[in-house]
């Protein structure tokens, strides 16, 4: 059985700054598809995702709620454009050199992120990604799942299971900015904090460190 070797990204934080879900939901505003008015509706909604009164699932379910109002054809070109728009130009350049280096050492590119994957899923549009495996959203904007933490590394592992090569988790590369991550980033011999939060670098004491920006003269 053929060998490779992976190099795994998360997205929001290590690749772009900020919550990719929060420009999404800005875009339907400016596109449209999303009153104004809801930015006070998303807020309380926000609120009661991070102090415990709605799971994440729920609360980024009701996020998206103006995704069942859109006709399934228009909605993917949103999608899409959404990435091509908003997401593509936003990212660190060191982001897609890191992603286009690995890739062309022969690297199978996983984009993991606990974004949904309605719209992340087109990111491989835009670089040379293999696989998203992405919180799994429907096109009501039910989010079913959130691949997030343990979660994470359930389903990076069962992917791996299917396929036709065997990894070598030795030598593979893995990217990420938080502690939610740490758990697919152990699984990989070589994994690199990426803009680390407070909690990131206490809890991954010796993990080498790299700091992305938006823009940096090293890139220019």
């Amino acid at each position: 059985m053929q060998i490779k070797t992976l190099a795994i990204y998360d997205f929001d934080g290590t690749m772009l700054s900020g919550d990719s879900i929060v420009r999404y939901i800005a875009y339907a505003m400016k596109q449209g598809f999303e009153s104004p008015w809801s930015v006070f509706r998303h807020a309380m909604n926000a609120a009661c995702a991070l102090t415990g009164l709605k799971s994440i699932n729920q609360g980024k379910s009701s996020a998206l709620k103006f995704l069942r109002n859109m006709d399934p054809a228009i909605q993917e070109e949103f999608n899409r454009s959404f990435c091509r728009e908003i997401l593509t130009p936003r990212l660190y350049p060191k982001a897609i050199k890191s992603m286009k280096r690995h890739h062309r050492d022969g690297c199978h590119i996983l984009l993991v992120s606990a974004s949904p994957d309605i719209y992340l899923k087109h990111m491989k549009e835009f670089l040379p990604i293999d696989e998203v495996l992405a919180s799994p959203t429907d096109e009501q904007g039910i989010v079913s799942s959130s691949t997030r933490g343990a979660k994470k590394v359930r389903r990076v592992e069962d992917w791996a299971k299917e396929q036709t090569f065997q990894v070598d988790w030795h030598a593979s590369w893995a990217f990420g900015n938080s502690i939610h991550d740490l758990p697919v980033m152990r699984l990989c011999g070589r994994p690199i904090c990426i803009n680390p939060t407070r909690h990131m670098r206490k809890e991954a004491v010796g993990l080498p460190i790299e700091y992305w920006k938006a823009q940096d003269s090293s890139d220019m």
